[in-house]
């Protein structure tokens, strides 16, 4: 699992995504690119970024 945590003082847990186990070990250390995160797997890449309402 990837977890979304808010900043601050107190713990708030915004938003939980699944990665698949068996092919999702991180390969690299995550990097933030123009408000978005990537991060590289064994098996993909993923891309996390803030919805659009």
């Amino acid at each position: 699992m990837a977890y979304v945590l808010k900043a601050g003082r107190e713990f708030k847990l915004l938003r939980a995504n699944r990665l698949n186990p068996k092919e999702d070990m991180c390969m690299a250390t995550p990097a933030i690119v123009g408000g978005k995160l990537l991060i590289r797997t064994d098996a993909r890449i993923y891309c996390f970024s803030k919805s659009k309402k």
